[in-house]
């Protein structure tokens, strides 16, 4: 069921976005959202209608959602003038981007402010060695 909600918070890791990202922002609205841990840190105050995620292809979609609405966020800003390019690299990068999205947590508070709803995406990376 959809619900309108007003704010969100997303924390995750994601090496490809954070890459992506990178190409775009320059170093001081990267230094704002990615921590030394390369945990990337977001907050979105905008009123959109969705539904919780529920993998990480819905969290990714859900993360762009938030950045085509907020006009404070810096992140979101940088997004709104290179949008073309910024999703095009996700595109030609997609299960890249999607399998790079680790340990993803979404907080959603709604329109009312009554609710909030959490949601852990629990994914680890591996590296195989032939």
């Amino acid at each position: 069921m959809k619900v309108k909600y007003s704010a969100a918070e997303f924390s995750f890791i994601a090496p490809v976005l954070t890459d992506i990202f990178s190409r775009y922002a320059d170093n001081s609205v990267m230094a704002g959202i990615v921590g030394v841990d390369g945990v990337t840190r977001l907050s979105f105050r905008t009123d959109i209608e969705a539904e919780p995620p529920a993998d990480a292809e819905q969290v990714l979609s859900l993360l762009f959602r938030f950045l085509a609405k907020d006009a404070v966020q810096p992140l979101a800003r940088v997004y709104a003038q290179n949008r073309a390019d910024i999703l095009s690299d996700v595109i030609a990068g997609l299960s890249e981007a999607v399998n790079s999205l680790v340990n993803a947590k979404v907080s959603l508070v709604s329109e009312d402010g009554k609710t909030c709803t959490e949601v852990t995406l629990n994914r680890t990376r591996s590296v195989s060695e032939n």
